[in-house]
Order: C-alpha cells, then structure tokens, then sequence
C-alpha cells in the first residue's frame, strides 16, 4: 500500500452506515468492533432516519417528515472506522507513507512501473488507484487507452482529461465536529443532539446528527451558488474559514438551524465536486476504485458505502482460488461490469437528492405543509435503494460472471 499522507488517517468527521454497507462489514467481521463505535448498534428493525424541517425563515420553524428506515443504520466518526480498518492489516503486508502517485507506466511484461513525487518508482503486478477524485491513476489509465487508440496529439489528451475528470457541483459545505454539551448550553433540547436532522430552505441547508456515542454532532452546512453548477471552482477545494462566514451565509435561517452555525469551531469550506459518468473504471491490469471512479454529492450518505463495495467486489474476485495474473485483465472487467452501472446510478441518485433539500425541481409542491409532505415521502424514496437492494445479489452475479471467465 502507497499512502501520499505521511499517516494513515482521514479527512471528514461523520460517516452513516446503512444496511448494504453493514452486510458487508458483517461479512468481513468487522461489525461488532464497529458497533461499540456507534451511539447505538444497528438492529434489524424500524428506526427513525433524518427529520426534515422548514428553516429558512426568521421565525421558528417545523418539522415536516420524518424519514424512516426500516433496517436502522448507524452514524461513526471516520476516524473510527479507519482505526479498525487499520488494525486488521496483517503486519507483514507493508505501507509506504508520503508516496504521492504522479503517473504510471506500463512495461513489455505486463508489468506496471509507478512514479511517485518524490522521484521514486516502484514496479508492481497490479494497480488499484484509490487516489481520490483528482486521481493520477484515473488520468493516466485514460491516456493509455487513448494511446491504445492511435491517440498522440496533446490538445486531444487534455481534452480527455478534462472530460474524463471532476466537475463543480455548484456547492460550497462547511463541515465542523461540535460539541455536544456546547449546543446543548446555547440552545437546550436541539434536536441535533438527540437525532439526525436536516433544515431545509431555499438553495441552502444543514445536516447534523450525534456522532461518537453522542458527545460529537456532526455538522455540515449546504450552500448552492445558483448557475455554479458544471463551472470552474476558482479557489481552494478545501479551506478554512471563519465561523463568522458561516453565520452570515445562514443568516436568514431560524434560531434552532443558526444555533448549529454558531457553534461550529474550525470550519473549513468544501467546494464539492463530482466525477462525471466514467465509460470505464478498469483497463489492463490497473483499476480505480471510490472516489477516483465515482465521487458524488454526498446527500445519500453514499459515497464511503460505495467504495467500500468497489473493495469488497474487486478483492473478493483477485483473492479466488482460481485467479491468476494471466487473468488479472479480465476479473478488473467483471469488477468494472457489476460497479459501474450501479455507482453511477447511485452518483445520479445523489444530485437529484440535493435539488429537493433546496426546493428545487418539480417534486417541491410548496411551501405549505402538505406541498412540504409530499416532498418528504419523494425525498425518502430517494433513500430507499439503502435498505430494498441487496449488495449480495451483487456478489452472486460477479463470482459468476468470474466462474465463466476462468473456465
């Protein structure tokens, strides 16, 4: 493993754990460490999901829905989840830290040549890029296969980069870690200390719901630029801003959603962008995986869920027994055949969710109670793929596809 950091660590706060990712951390056995992370574990049984509510308005506002999943879910601390991940590497399998992938190169044998900013290469049978959504691995597996095309001239390969790379969605998220007991003191009996919840207006809202068994709230505010959707972010990606922006960005908000802003230490501001529809997420014997293939809006709660599916299809199909080198190319195809349809689908899913948490679209009926009803019940079917699809159907179809490939 080539880690660009110089530790293994994580970026974000709160992660939902819904129940296909849940059935793979079951099947890894990873739940009941995971479990103890949690304010709650998951039980099969009805549980209350996000409570929508009106809030941008000076006067107090009102719940509208209450979304209900009938699976339950959790919500852990990233930083949770990648210490137990962590803590399950075998010792003799080694990590390399602060290797920051540039390109890669492919040799006569097969084998893969990776170069890295500090002016090392390593050589390596098979390449999985999980380098984010600025992925050099997703840049250079798509220039090769222009190469493979006849394809030289550089005006065309940067136009391939660009199309094959991420866009802006138009969003800017704020996100901090609050504190509980902090929240509770400036606003007694927020429900962001009990539940999930989500304040909904005009082209803007907030997402908080207790993490790490309570004493953290997870906080992330939503502004949606108007016509910024598919520009040119001009700025950092990431920064940080004062709680002061913040503030004045939801401003016009009621007291209960500006409680949340106020509270909020160390804010950084996330210029979200997303992966337009790939046509391929492997070539050869390199692949991308999570962010690098797909990275979307994050108003399904879907994005780590999804790559942790990628890395279960992908390693369950190169650990068979049965699985060669020679055949590397063709298992990186069944990954790709059974993930893309669905990552893509799920990605789509994402953007249309975070229209209707603005108001935007046909959905929103108005603001009047039954106008707002009626787009919670739309905003809940949104949730829905969740709890209804079944991963392991998934898993099926690949060790088939993988029983016929290897004969």
């Amino acid at each position: 493993m080539y880690e660009a950091a110089s530790e293994i660590t994580t970026v974000g706060a709160g992660i939902s754990v819904w129940k296909r990712t849940w059935t793979i951390l079951k099947d890894l056995g990873l739940d009941i460490e995971l479990a103890k992370k949690a304010i709650e574990p998951p039980v099969d049984a009805p549980k209350p999901g996000l409570t929508f509510r009106r809030s941008d308005q000076p006067e107090p506002g009102y719940n509208f829905y209450q979304m209900m999943n009938p699976y339950g879910a959790i919500t852990l601390h990233r930083v949770d989840v990648v210490d137990v991940l962590r803590a399950k590497i075998p010792k003799s399998y080694p990590i390399y830290t602060s290797k920051r992938l540039q390109s890669y190169s492919r040799q006569p044998d097969g084998s893969i040549t990776m170069h890295f900013a500090d002016g090392s290469s390593a050589v390596t049978d098979i390449l999985i890029g999980a380098d984010g959504i600025r992925s050099p691995t997703r840049q250079s597996l798509f220039r090769a296969m222009a190469a493979d095309d006849g394809v030289t001239d550089p005006a065309k390969l940067q136009a391939i980069d660009k199309e094959t790379g991420p866009v802006w969605t138009g969003t800017l998220a704020y996100r901090s870690l609050i504190p509980a007991e902090k929240l509770e003191s400036l606003y007694p009996g927020h429900q962001a200390c009990r539940i999930g919840m989500a304040y909904l207006g005009k082209n803007k809202h907030i997402v908080a719901y207790p993490i790490s068994q309570g004493r953290l709230i997870n906080c992330v505010p939503f502004s949606t630029v108007v016509g910024g959707e598919g520009t040119t972010f001009n700025g950092k990606w990431v920064a940080d801003v004062s709680t002061q922006e913040v503030i004045d960005c939801f401003s016009n908000f009621e007291e209960e959603a500006q409680a949340l802003t106020k509270c909020m230490e160390d804010p950084t501001r996330w210029a979200i962008h997303a992966m337009t529809p790939l046509p391929h997420y492997a070539s050869g014997r390199v692949a991308i995986i999570g962010d690098a293939a797909h990275a979307m809006a994050t108003h399904l709660g879907a994005g780590a869920g999804q790559a942790i599916e990628d890395v279960y299809i992908l390693g369950r199909l190169l650990a068979h027994p049965s699985a060669t080198l020679d055949k590397a190319p063709d298992i990186l195809r069944i990954y790709e055949r059974v993930r893309l349809p669905f990552a893509s689908g799920v990605a789509a899913e994402c953007a249309a969710t975070g229209y209707l948490y603005e108001f935007n679209g046909p959905a929103y009926g108005g603001a009047e109670c039954e106008g707002l009803r009626e787009l919670g019940k739309q905003i809940e079917k949104q949730w829905e793929w969740h709890w209804t699809k079944d991963f392991r159907e998934d898993w099926r179809r690949a060790e088939t596809l993988l029983s016929e490939a290897l004969g």
